[in-house]
Formats: C-alpha cells, sequence, structure tokens
C-alpha cells in the first residue's frame, strides 16, 4: 500500500446518512463537514484477513507456514497475527505461550509470503495455560499498561520492524499494529496510561523512520463497556487516547444471514446498518456524558468479524449443531451478504475500505485454515473469498 493513501480527502456525513466503512476507512464527522480521511489510490475495495492466533509456546513454530499457505489458497491477502499473553494476579505474563522468536519468524514468513500484516496480541485469562482456571473476558481486566504490558506485547513486532526496515520501507504494503483487544475495562479506566502508551510506540516508529508507513489502532467492542472513573478526567483522557489513533478496528459478531429479494444488494444492508450502529456506540460514552468525536473523524476497521453467540446453533461447537443443514445455509447467506457488501464499496464515493478481518478461530473458522476438527469448513465459502480476491486483482 502506497504511504499517500492516507493524505486525501473527501466529505463525510453525521452517522444517521447512508454510509459505510469496513475495516478500512469510514469517517463520520457532524454536519457533513470536510474532514480529512485515509483512502488508497491502490485498492478500490476492501481486502480480507484472517486471524492466526497462537495460544501456547511452540504453536506458531508447528503451525504458522502450514497456516499461512492455507490463507493463500484460501482467499486471503492479509494475516493479523494475534499472540496471546496472560493476565495474572492483575499483570500481564509471557508464561506458556509464544516466545519472541516464534513470533518474530511467523512476522517474517508472513511478509515473504506477499501479504499485509496487522499485528494484534492479545490478553488471555489463565485458562488458556492451565484449564483448571476460569475463563474472564479480556473487556474486565484491570489493569494498567506500564513498560512490562508494552515490553511483552509489542517487543518481538519492534524488534522484527527494526531487523527488516529497509525493505518495509520500499513495500507498496500495509502493515499495523493494535495497541488493545476488547480492552474496555483499561482503556476507559487508564486512559492517560494508554495515551502514554500510545506516544512511546509513535516514539519508537518515528526512531526506525516507520512512523508514516506503520499504521497504530484500537480493537474496542462493538456495544462497549464504560469504566470511567470521572466523567471529567476520565473522558478527556480518553478522548486523547482515541485521537492519538491511525484506526479504530471494533469486533462486530452476529447474524446478518437474512436475503431480502426485493433488494438489489440481498443482506448487505444489515451490515451497513451494524457499521452505523456501532459508530453511534463508540462516539458516545458514560450514559451519553463523553462525547467522542473522532471516533467519526479516523479511519473504522473491523478488528473481528464472525458469526455471534445469537446465531443460529453457533454456541453448539460440536456434533449436530456445527453440521445441521440450517447452520451450514444460515453461516453461508452471512458471507454471501458480506462479500456483497465489500464489492458494494467499490461504488462508494465518499468512502473507500481497505481490510476486513475474519476472526477464524477455533469453531468461527468458515474455510478450515486452522484445521480445528470443532470447525466445518465450507467449500462453498472458501470459493466467495478466493473469487472476491480475483475480482479485487481485476479493479488495479
Amino acid at each position: 500500500m502506497r504511504p499517500e493513501f492516507w493524505k486525501r480527502s473527501v466529505k463525510s456525513k453525521f452517522w444517521f446518512c447512508p454510509h459505510i466503512c469496513l475495516l478500512g476507512f469510514l469517517i463520520v464527522s457532524t454536519a457533513c463537514t470536510t474532514v480529512k480521511i485515509a483512502t488508497t489510490p491502490l485498492k478500490e475495495a476492501p481486502e480480507f484477513s484472517f486471524s492466526l492466533t497462537a495460544y501456547k509456546a511452540g504453536e506458531l513454530d508447528e503451525n504458522c507456514k502450514a497456516i499461512l499457505q492455507t490463507a493463500k489458497n484460501s482467499g486471503f491477502s492479509a494475516v493479523s497475527l494475534v499472540p496471546s499473553r496472560v493476565f495474572s494476579q492483575n499483570k500481564i505474563s509471557a508464561l506458556g505461550v509464544s516466545s519472541g522468536r516464534e513470533i518474530e519468524t511467523c512476522l517474517q514468513n508472513a511478509w515473504e509470503d506477499g501479504l499485509d500484516i496487522i499485528y494484534q496480541p492479545h490478553v488471555e485469562s489463565e485458562d488458556i495455560i492451565d484449564k483448571t482456571k476460569p475463563n474472564v473476558w479480556r473487556a474486565y481486566f484491570d489493569f494498567t499498561p506500564d513498560e512490562n504490558y508494552f515490553q511483552l506485547m509489542f517487543a518481538p513486532f519492534l524488534n522484527w520492524l527494526s531487523i527488516h526496515r529497509d525493505e518495509i520501507k520500499k513495500e507498496h504494503r500495509f502493515v499495523a499494529v493494535v495497541v488493545a483487544a476488547e480492552l474496555e475495562l483499561s482503556t476507559t479506566k487508564y486512559s492517560g496510561q494508554w495515551v502514554k502508551l500510545v506516544s512511546h510506540l509513535k516514539s519508537k516508529l518515528q526512531d526506525m523512520d516507520l512512523k508514516d508507513k506503520v499504521k497504530i489502532g484500537f480493537n474496542p467492542n462493538s456495544t462497549p463497556k464504560d469504566y470511567f472513573r470521572s466523567v471529567d478526567n476520565s473522558c478527556s483522557d480518553f478522548v486523547e487516547f482515541v485521537k492519538g489513533l491511525d484506526f479504530v478496528a471494533p469486533s462486530i459478531y452476529g447474524d446478518w444471514s437474512k436475503i431480502y429479494e426485493n433488494r438489489s444488494r440481498r443482506g448487505a444492508d444489515q451490515i451497513e446498518e451494524k457499521v452505523q450502529t456501532t459508530i453511534k456506540a463508540l462516539s458516545f460514552r458514560n450514559l451519553n456524558k463523553c462525547y467522542v468525536s473522532y471516533f467519526r473523524q479516523i479511519p473504522l476497521f473491523i478488528g473481528e468479524f464472525g458469526v455471534g453467540g445469537d446465531f443460529n446453533h453457533a454456541s453448539k461447537v460440536s456434533g449436530e449443531g456445527m453440521r445441521s443443514k440450517k447452520y451450514t445455509e444460515t453461516r453461508r447467506d452471512l458471507y454471501a451478504n458480506l462479500i456483497d457488501w465489500a464489492k458494494s464499496q467499490k461504488n462508494e464515493n465518499e468512502f473507500n475500505t481497505q481490510v476486513i478481518n475474519i476472526w477464524t478461530n477455533d469453531f468461527f473458522d468458515p474455510v478450515g485454515i486452522g484445521h480445528d476438527p470443532r470447525t466445518q469448513a465450507d467449500d462453498r465459502i472458501t470459493k466467495f473469498f478466493v473469487d472476491y480476491r480475483n475480482w479485487l486483482a481485476n479493479l488495479r
């Protein structure tokens, strides 16, 4: 991707105006004012990314190359690498998870395979290394992003960048890093510390002369919860945190499988409506006492997309639930609608989306990238992605 794609400008509209921008570039401002927005002359519609997760030591060494090859054969042109760290006793630990060397090797494999890269490390509960421990959602982790967090989460990525800085600068490809993934409590309760972390990360990139090449983002939930300590201080700190980002990439899960026979875009409007609802939810915080206008002004990616808990049989990860005809056909309709939505973006004059990241871990994986026995891969969905990649290549 060309660096200059971040510098073009378009007009935006208020959130209720017809618009969309998914995992790439959506801008929503107030009262139809003119704002600066990221668009790319290289890509006229979004590309698809997949999630390459790692929860235990040795997983990336064992699986990275094979998964990358499967993903490329399945139509993906970008990877979201998701190595995990453990949250234990109110701090982040590297115990039992991928080493920095493993992460760097996998990053290099992805780069050599010609993929765009989104580095999106996760913090997980202790159950990923000890099944006797309870599973706790990362949104509830109460911690400040100190130097320990910075080193454990980003040191391997920064080291890989420094070693391959010159080739990264020359390539017209997209490289990004997500500073926080679904860390709802931490990012709202300790927003001031997150401002410092983003500043520190930008300084590191500047030292490598990669500040304009590597973009920084944040992965919130599409229906966020707030833990502001006070309306005045925490809200202003959170605004500063968002203001320092290059993009925001919410997780969006659900059932958008309806087919509207009397509409030209089948079911794509469902996704459009969800994106608009997400923008509103991200912008109006703390019972509407905190307005974060920058969520309407910076590019919006989708950090995770997939079936949700309310999807037909999605919570049944084995047996008939995952293999039923109803589940298979409904999931196929969901992804058909998503492909239609993505194709419609080339006709949107105001927005130019970049990447849609499909969450391809365990039973969320629709194409069998991880070869997980719990999932039911669908060759027809794989063909959706392959055909879309070919369609996208013909636009350039």
